[in-house]
């Protein structure tokens, strides 16, 4: 799917869309946007990416990274909801889409005969 067309999509469902070829994170730079609507941040590289609790993210170039920025509307104690939510989103996409099974290892890596998914 081109650039233009998930942003067409996303704009449909109320999120602005970032492309850079190249950023130290995802999750850093999406945190400088300012927003009205949610933001989808998608990269080609991540040069310091990170993980949950600060463990190193290996990112070579690429493939893809995204950091989603979304309004809040569980309490922050439900917080890995959301992540649930949209792992299984991608899940049921890649299937639909590539005729695949997957699974999930948590919190987020999507897994095609036992082995991590690299886009």
């Amino acid at each position: 799917m081109s650039l233009d067309k998930i942003k067409n999509l996303l704009d449909k469902n109320n999120f602005d869309f970032h492309f850079i070829e190249s950023v130290d994170s995802t999750m850093s730079e999406v945190k400088k946007l300012i927003y009205n609507r949610d933001i989808c941040l998608m990269a080609n590289e991540q040069k310091k990416g990170f993980g949950r609790r600060g463990t190193t993210w290996e990112s070579p170039k690429n493939n893809v990274y995204i950091s989603i920025l979304s309004k809040n509307i569980l309490p922050i104690e439900n917080h890995f909801l959301n992540n649930a939510f949209i792992t299984n989103i991608i899940c049921s996409v890649i299937e639909n889409i590539c005729n695949v099974k997957t699974q999930i290892k948590w919190p987020n890596d999507i897994l095609i005969n036992k082995e991590k998914i690299v886009l």
